[in-house]
Formats: C-alpha cells, sequence, structure tokens
C-alpha cells in the first residue's frame, strides 16, 4: 500500500500500478448526471488499468434477461468480464482504442442469480470508468 501521511507529498506510484482517481468533466466524458460528483462536476475512474489488472464489483442479481454490458473506456487494449476472479467463466471482451472516452458494448451470455462481475485487462493499458448492464 503506498500512502502519504498528513502535510506530506503523495509518493510516486510505480508505472505498472493501477490506481483511482478523478478529473473534470469535459464535454466529451461519457456520463450520466447521477456519476458526477455534484461539489466539482469530477468524474471518477480506474486509471492505468495493464495486462492482468482486475477490478471487481459484488454483487448482481442477474434475472437472465440481460443481453448486453457496456463499459466505459480510453486508452487501447481489451477488456474482459468474468463472473469469477479464477478466469474460467470469462463472458465476454471488448477492444478499445483512442484516447476519448467511449462506452463499448459487449454481448453478454444468459446469466441468472446472484454474481459478481470482475473485469481484466487481457492486453494494453486502459482507464475504466463505468459499466451498464441491459
Amino acid at each position: 500500500m503506498i500512502m502519504a501521511g498528513p502535510g506530506e507529498a503523495i509518493p510516486e506510484l510505480p508505472e505498472e500500478m493501477p490506481y483511482i482517481t478523478e478529473e473534470v468533466q469535459e464535454d466529451d466524458v461519457v456520463c450520466d448526471e447521477a456519476t458526477l460528483t455534484k461539489e466539482e462536476n469530477l468524474y471518477p475512474y480506474i486509471c492505468n488499468m495493464r495486462k492482468g489488472a482486475l477490478a471487481g464489483f459484488k454483487y448482481f442479481a442477474f434475472s437472465g434477461n440481460e443481453t448486453k454490458i457496456g463499459l466505459t473506456l480510453r486508452g487501447e487494449g481489451t477488456m474482459e468480464v468474468l463472473l469469477d476472479t479464477a478466469g474460467e467463466k470469462v463472458v465476454g471482451n471488448c477492444e478499445k482504442s483512442g484516447e476519448n472516452w467511449e462506452q463499448v458494448w459487449i454481448t453478454l451470455p444468459k446469466i441468472e442469480g446472484k454474481q459478481a462481475l470482475y473485469f481484466r485487462v487481457a492486453e494494453g493499458k486502459v482507464d475504466f470508468a463505468e459499466f451498464e448492464i441491459r
């Protein structure tokens, strides 16, 4: 864990380490008002996700009617969607190429029941802001 004490400068992070940060929302950012911090108009995201980086979110109740998931990404790489951390249940993947935020859609197989979702970078380097299940 890399931390700074009160009044200390934040230490430099290793180049390969992902981290959570935020930026002032610009007109080209793909997001809705609920995502923004009302006081400061900031857009949070996971920066610097590289090959092997994993972000997990627990738990979602799938009815079996969900057909796609949209990931808001920027950078260049391939992102996988998994139902477990072992990597045995990859349910989809997408490729992203470009410096602007873009929502990329992945078709999902039928998923039912309570599931954790994990997002893993298979190749490249991307920033990951949000996801939407439909």
